[in-house]
């Protein structure tokens, strides 16, 4: 049988953000983004360009409040914890 083996290790967003309205541009830093495929802000996918490995070109969805914001790559989602936090303004 063949095993396949995972190269990618699960994204980190160990962020902050700055209060941002809905369809502003933010930028996300963490590790392991390369290979990024989806990006939400609690249960709203935003859209995003993958710059390099670390940093995320997003635009912020519909919401509000404050939420997490979870990286998908190849490697599996994001932990969610206080500091991938994103508050609406």
């Amino acid at each position: 049988g063949v095993t396949l083996i995972s190269l990618y290790r699960p994204p980190i967003v160990p962020v902050v953000f700055s209060p941002a309205s809905t369809g502003e541009s933010v930028t996300i830093t963490g590790l392991y983004f390369r290979g990024a495929t989806d990006v939400h802000f609690g249960a709203a996918p935003a859209s995003f360009l993958v710059l390099s490995a670390t940093p995320l070109q997003v635009t912020v969805p519909g919401g509000s409040g404050t939420v997490d914001v979870v990286v998908t790559t190849g490697g599996g989602s994001s932990y969610q914890t206080p500091a991938d936090h994103f508050t609406y303004r």
